[in-house]
């Protein structure tokens, strides 16, 4: 029996060297049910982003690859040990999406008075991640605001926001955007 697969990031379009595989699974072990996973092995994805795990056949009833590398976001999949019932392999390609950053300074440089606004943000956040930053508007009040904010986006890929600044009770948007490399940190100032 064996698990083997593929890593591949589907926004640089190649296979991931070097990821993190990690098997574990739960079920019978020493004789004992275990309903919490326990690792059963580790390795590492070579040049071609190709790993496998040989298995004994043991008492388990679904299994779980853990995928990770720096600069990326954990991938977890899980799986019923059923896939052996009418097979003794199981393959797998599984997608590892790169971090790229957008680090954002917002600065009142221009004060009017004590009822100066400002609201920021995201508008395209990718739904399905978890560790990315999320459409939460950033707000800051008065003529002193001073902040700078990181957040982390799947890279290669644009990154729309929206800012309005309400200033001497007028208030303007205004739309913009910029290209979140992965591996990279972007830097965008907002002068208001």
């Amino acid at each position: 029996m064996s698990i083997s697969g593929r890593v591949y990031d589907p926004d640089l379009k190649e296979y991931v060297a070097s990821a993190t595989v990690v098997l574990s699974g739960n079920g019978l072990q020493a004789g004992v049910y275990v309903p919490g996973f326990a690792r059963i092995a580790t390795t590492t994805t070579d040049a071609s982003g190709n790993f496998s795990f040989p298995l004994t056949r043991d008492k388990v009833d679904k299994y779980r690859l853990q995928i990770n590398k720096d600069m990326y976001f954990e991938n977890t999949i899980e799986f019923s040990a059923t896939v052996f019932d009418n097979s003794t392999k199981y393959e797998k390609e599984v997608s590892l999406r790169p971090s790229g950053f957008v680090q954002i300074h917002l600065k009142n440089a221009y004060p009017s008075d004590d009822d100066d606004f400002v609201v920021f943000y995201f508008t395209n956040c990718a739904e399905d991640c978890i560790d990315c930053c999320v459409k939460t508007p950033r707000n800051g009040y008065g003529p002193a605001f001073d902040t700078t904010f990181t957040c982390r986006f799947y890279g290669n890929r644009k990154i729309n926001f929206l800012r309005s600044v309400t200033k001497d009770l007028h208030t303007n948007v205004f739309a913009d955007s910029l290209f979140c490399k992965a591996f990279e940190t972007q830097y965008y100032e907002v002068l208001y």
